[in-house]
């Protein structure tokens, strides 16, 4: 991660070198998607429910988009919202913007402890 502010370079940049991803574009449609106040408002109204579990979203947009990405199955199997990007694409790429966010994560808590 450190690399990615001394490189300045972009989350989709760093993802795609990272986990091989060619396509920045198809990168970026997912940021979008994730981010996209109207799907995070879609998934308040639906509650999901993972693991017998539901889970309500808060007004903490990193808490929320890790509660999204954490939600990856539900966002491609459940949500009536029309993508214009394969089922396996975006699949692959949600499971690897979950690791990623992971990631930063888990380097904005060693900043913040250091």
């Amino acid at each position: 991660m450190k690399k990615l502010k001394k490189n300045n370079w972009s989350a989709e940049e760093w993802i795609a070198m990272e986990f091989n991803f060619q396509n920045l574009e198809t990168i970026k449609k997912i940021f979008n998607i994730l981010i996209n106040k109207d799907f995070l408002e879609e998934i308040k109204k639906r509650k999901i429910i993972r693991n017998d579990e539901e889970v309500f979203l808060e007004k903490n947009f990193e808490e929320d988009l890790k509660k999204i990405l954490n939600l990856r199955h539900s966002l491609v199997h459940d949500l009536p919202i029309k993508i214009k990007i394969n089922y396996s694409e975006i699949s692959q790429m949600c499971y690897k913007i979950h690791v990623f966010a992971d990631i930063v994560y888990e380097f904005l808590d060693e900043e913040a402890c250091s």
